[in-house]
């Protein structure tokens, strides 16, 4: 039995399928290895070469495509593990009328734009700036007031001159 007569390990990457690929190069490495084991000493030499350097690649294509499948699980590993701190994050943020906190145990860090954590998941920290109570975020540009913030007195507007001088 050839690569050609068994299925090919090609089409089961095609599928995405790294592990069925694997298995499928397997199967049919141990279907040449009982090839030979049945064709003994009637077989000539060549035939048993042929079908040795045939085991060789199709048992290549098989440890590629677990390499293949190891990378996918590793990737979904990280992307489970991403998700699982995202879901871990959102359980810890604190919305505290203006902005967010991150709480972890007695502490907590922040604080956060309100609007960037809510529309994009984001933990932007925002500004303290030189005004008490007054407080930017880099990345939306939202001005934020808490109850320490007191806004400066609207100053007068100026009069105009009534005298014209050229």
């Amino acid at each position: 039995m050839g690569l050609q007569d068994s299925r090919s390990v090609s089409s089961c990457y095609m599928d995405g399928s790294s592990i069925s690929a694997g298995l499928a190069s397997i199967k049919t490495g141990l279907d040449i290895l009982k090839a030979l084991k049945d064709a003994g000493e009637l077989a000539e030499e060549a035939a048993n070469q042929y079908r040795l350097a045939e085991l060789l690649g199709v048992l290549t294509e098989a440890k590629l495509a677990f390499i293949d499948a190891k990378e996918e699980v590793l990737e979904k590993d990280r992307e489970i593990s991403r998700l699982t701190e995202l879901m871990e994050m959102r359980d810890a943020m604190v919305f505290e009328s203006p902005y967010c906190w991150l709480v972890k145990g007695d502490s907590r860090e922040g604080p956060y734009c309100q609007k960037c954590w809510e529309h994009d998941g984001k933990t932007i920290h925002l500004v303290d700036s030189s005004t008490a109570g007054k407080w930017w975020c880099p990345v939306c540009q939202k001005n934020v007031h808490d109850e320490n913030y007191t806004p400066k007195a609207a100053r007068p507007p100026r009069r105009a001159s009534r005298a014209i001088r050229w």
